[in-house]
């Protein structure tokens, strides 16, 4: 995005960016090759923090990384454990945001994720004043849900990341957008998969749309309305007048976990009482990634999960459904193609006036959905636990995970 990124090696090689200027100690100026309507929200993530070129040690870095909020690294063992403590320079009158209640903070990396909600749950000791980053396992629901005392210490967030089947429109029988919608769209139990996620209530909300609530565009809608439990009777009648006729059971690829097996397997279920016979075909993580973004797609179905990295409608489309976003890792395993939907994208993307730029890409989303590449299965909820003498815990709308800018502790 930035004029003359292309050609640029990095700082490694002692040489600078022209196109990022500093021109006073407190400024800093991105000139761009493009209007990108998105700007300030790219500029405001992590990677876009600024380092005094006294500070490059890459090797080094991350233990004792400039510190411009309330806290500072004390300690870190990468991986394990890393140490906060108050930061002397940082002055509450400048920042409104932040409370920076608790004195320090521990952040403990080196356990499992079940392990973690576990010890949440029995609130012992130290963990009274902790919070889990983790997001509660289905497993471990009934454990909480049905213990009134654990229940309260639950935050669940309004919505978060769009699960969805990514339909390989490159390969037949799913090439024909007619099977794709008659078929795929209608038969899928959604409700079969929202219990398998974990329920309404720490599983996720069904889904239809690609842009998931909270986010700027986000128009409520359904191209393809059934019942919640999909509408069998109708798939099988629109499937008969498409002339489909199955030679081999479709595979479809998850990663072998839990949730997505599960989940797999009500999609199975689905298709095949719309008379569709589908084969699972659960992988490790890398072998997942490795299939779904490689390129080379060997499957028809692939199940994921897509959550933007910034709260824009950009994130939640671009990367899907853009041309440029197939192969070499990117996350368009639908394969799916459309020299109007790019250049739809493209508008979009460089629209500055962003009430307009929401609207452009509300209309994307029903205009992507009338081909069908993708059905959205539900949007995630995410779930967090904290510990009893844990306050001011709350997942926002956007990013669904606990936020640490007012969170504190009671003395009881």
């Amino acid at each position: 995005m930035l004029v003359g990124g292309e050609n640029y090696k990095g700082p490694l090689t002692g040489q600078d960016l022209p196109s990022i200027a500093t021109p006073d100690a407190s400024t800093i100026v991105f000139h761009l090759n493009k209007p990108y309507g998105d700007w300030p929200w790219i500029v405001s993530m992590p990677a876009f923090t600024g380092v005094p070129k006294s500070k490059e040690d890459v090797v080094h870095y991350q233990d004792h990384p400039l510190a411009s909020g309330p806290y500072k690294v004390q300690s870190a063992q990468q991986g394990s454990k890393i140490v906060l403590v108050r930061n002397k320079y940082w002055d509450q009158k400048t920042d409104p945001v932040r409370t920076a209640l608790p004195d320090s903070i521990v952040l403990d990396m080196a356990l499992n994720g079940e392990v973690i909600n576990q010890r949440i749950i029995a609130d012992q000791g130290a963990d009274q004043a902790a919070f889990s980053f983790v997001t509660l396992q289905a497993a471990l629901a009934p454990k909480v849900l049905n213990n009134p005392q654990v229940k309260a210490r639950l935050a669940v967030s309004p919505s978060g990341a769009l699960d969805y089947l990514a339909l390989n429109t490159r390969k037949a029988p799913l090439n024909d957008v007619n099977v794709r919608k008659q078929a795929i769209e209608y038969a899928i139990d959604k409700n079969a998969v929202q219990i398998a996620a974990g329920g309404p209530v720490i599983g996720g909300d069904i889904a239809s749309t690609l842009i998931e609530p909270g986010i700027s565009g986000y128009q409520k809608y359904d191209l393809y309305q059934a019942p919640a439990s999909g509408d069998v009777a109708k798939a099988k009648a629109l499937l008969a007048t498409a002339k489909f006729n199955q030679t081999a059971p479709l595979v479809l690829i998850s990663q072998n976990d839990s949730l997505h097996v599960a989940v797999s397997q009500a999609i199975q279920a689905s298709l095949q009482k719309a008379g569709i016979k589908v084969t699972l075909k659960p992988e490790d993580d890398d072998s997942w990634q490795a299939d779904s973004t490689g390129g080379k797609p060997n499957y028809d179905l692939s199940l994921s999960g897509w959550l933007p990295d910034f709260p824009s409608a950009q994130g939640s489309i671009q990367p899907l459904i853009g041309t440029s976003e197939i192969g070499n890792g990117g996350f368009n395993i639908s394969q799916y193609s459309n020299a109007q939907v790019d250049a739809a994208i493209a508008a979009a993307t460089s629209q500055t006036d962003l009430t307009k730029a929401a609207a452009q890409w509300g209309a994307l989303d029903q205009q992507v959905m009338q081909d069908a590449p993708i059905v959205p299965l539900f949007y995630a909820k995410n779930a967090f636990l904290r510990g009893s003498k844990v306050t001011n815990f709350y997942l926002p709308p956007y990013p669904p995970y606990p936020s640490v800018l007012t969170v504190g502790l009671t003395g009881k």
